[in-house]
Order: structure tokens, then C-alpha cells, then sequence
């Protein structure tokens, strides 16, 4: 995309923190067993707001929970940040905190406040290729779910992460049906290569582009309407993102985004209610229920 617990706040708390805290949601849905063993209800019968025509969403820990993602990312991250950066390793986990909390990513402070001129390449080989991509199964309840959003509106995977990572686990979920999702968001697209000249220029000095920066998600929103041929205005309102962490929801949120939060509704309890989400779930299966829900601030 189990929920970000403690031992994921620890963990992620590093990500490195890549992503905030999950579990269940409470205020915002009255039954979610009630379709567990029935058919999902289909989207394009709920009541999603009619000027929504684009769909983002996070991948990691938000379209698919697997434990061991998370931390064999926090594994490498901080394998790397020894063996290639040399970090200490009794102080690594401390410093990939600080760099994740200050800068959106581990990597987005590497290369600004360390000054490292790192292959983003090299980077993710060694971050996401490890990881063990076979404990992710296709996802037919989420499928449907895909499948059941009216063509009209626009559904992209909105991650940090690169694009060959973003397209191993999209197929593993068998999310690469023809029709089923319209494009990917990643790395690559929020940091397009550099000429030579500017490479050469901002040596040792680079800016990433990531969520939760309000640039990230204002590349995020050109780009799909950008690819979709859509045409009007540029407006936060015809945009839903559904994430697991809490601070890029609440950074969309701010920026007039409809945001689902995938995770914990008490991991919202220190921020002012008007600054929440539209909804909070468990699961991405949970969704359909959330955007049916008539008292959610998401429908108006």
C-alpha cells in the first residue's frame, strides 16, 4: 500500500518513515465486514464528487501490505548509506531519520545536505532490488475495485519510488491490465534526467522532487492531465489521493486535494480536525465503503 503499528513507526520512522502510521479507521465507517464475502459494491455507483476525474495513489503499503517491504527497504537503505556513503553504522539509523523528517526521502537529504553525488540508478537497484517481490499476489478485490471507476476518471500510481520498481509491483498485483490503470507517477517523472550542462552544474548539490513537497504533487496533477488530454483548468479539487502517509495527506489535503488516509484515524488526533482527511481506511479494499459513506466531508 496489517497497519503501520509500533514496530512500523520505528522502522518507518527511518524511511524512512517512507511511510506514517496505519491501522484501523473508526469515525469514518460504520461496518466494513458487511462486503467481505459479498461482491464489492461497483464505483461508479457511489457518489464521488462530480468534478473528480483523476485518481492517485500511493503504492507501497498502500495498494498492497507486505511486511517485508518496509523493512528490507530500511535494510538497504541503511546498508547503503555504510558501505557506499560511509555513514557509521552505530549512527546510520539516526542520520536517515533526520535526512527522511527534513527533506521528504533518505535520498532527497543525502544529495542536498551530504552533498552526495549519488547515481539514482545505483540507488534504487540496491534499495528496491533486493526486495522479495514474489510475496506479492495478484489482487482480485482490488481489481475490481479498478475496474469499477468509471472510464471517464483518470487513475494513476502516484509513488517516490522508481518506475522499474512501481512496474514489478503493479504486475505482481496484476494491476497491468490493458484499461485498468491509465500511467505511473514515480522518481523519474518528478526528477526527469538532467542535460550534461546542468548535471555537471549541481555536482554535489541536487534538489529531489518528492511528496510531501507541494512541487511533487503539482508535477503529479500537470502530469496526469497532462497525459490524459484534459482539458480546463488545473484545479486540486478534480483530484483524489489515497495514501498511507500521514503527512503527504495532509500536505494534499492543505494544497485542496480529496484525500484518503490509508492507516490509524488516531495517528490524526494531533492535528486541528479541519486540517484532516476526507476519509481514513484500513485497506485499500475499504474504499468503496468510505466513498459511499453520505456523512464523509469527501462527498460534500
Amino acid at each position: 500500500f496489517y497497519s503501520v503499528c509500533c514496530c512500523f513507526l520505528t522502522v518507518f520512522g527511518a524511511y524512512l518513515m517512507s511511510r506514517d502510521t496505519r491501522a484501523s479507521s473508526v469515525d469514518t465507517m460504520e461496518d466494513t465486514n458487511h462486503f467481505v464475502n459479498n461482491k464489492l459494491p461497483s464505483i461508479d455507483l457511489l457518489a464521488l464528487p462530480p468534478h473528480v476525474d483523476h485518481v492517485l495513489l500511493d503504492l507501497d503499503d498502500t495498494l498492497y501490505q507486505v511486511a517485508e517491504f518496509p523493512q528490507g527497504m530500511l535494510n538497504h537503505i541503511t546498508e547503503y548509506m555504510v558501505n557506499h556513503l560511509d555513514f557509521a553504522q552505530d549512527s546510520v539509523m539516526e542520520h536517515a531519520s533526520r535526512l527522511y523528517a527534513n527533506h521528504g526521502t533518505t535520498l532527497a537529504g543525502l544529495c542536498v545536505e551530504g552533498n552526495h553525488n549519488i547515481d539514482f540508478k545505483h540507488w534504487h537497484d540496491n534499495i528496491h532490488g533486493p526486495l522479495p517481490y514474489h510475496k506479492l499476489q495478484r489482487d482480485e478485490r482490488l481489481l475490481d475495485i479498478l475496474r469499477s471507476i468509471p472510464p471517464h476518471i483518470k487513475k494513476y500510481v502516484f509513488t517516490n519510488a522508481d518506475d522499474e520498481h512501481c512496474r514489478r509491483c503493479v504486475k505482481k498485483l496484476g494491476l497491468d491490465e490493458e484499461g485498468l490503470l491509465d500511467g505511473y507517477i514515480t522518481f523519474e517523472t518528478l526528477n526527469p534526467h538532467p542535460t550534461s550542462s546542468e548535471a555537471e552544474k549541481a555536482v554535489g548539490h541536487r534538489n529531489i522532487c518528492c511528496k510531501p513537497l507541494n512541487e511533487a504533487f503539482l508535477k503529479a496533477m500537470e502530469h496526469a492531465m497532462k497525459h490524459s488530454a484534459s482539458t480546463g483548468n488545473l484545479l486540486p479539487e478534480r483530484f483524489l489521493f489515497v495514501d498511507d502517509s500521514r503527512r503527504n495527506v495532509l500536505a494534499s489535503a492543505k494544497l485542496g486535494l480529496h484525500t484518503v488516509f490509508v492507516g490509524d484515524a488516531n495517528a490524526l488526533s494531533d492535528h486541528p480536525e479541519h486540517e484532516h482527511p476526507h476519509a481514513v481506511v484500513k485497506s485499500i479494499h475499504e474504499l468503496p465503503h468510505v466513498l459511499s459513506t453520505p456523512n464523509l466531508k469527501l462527498l460534500g
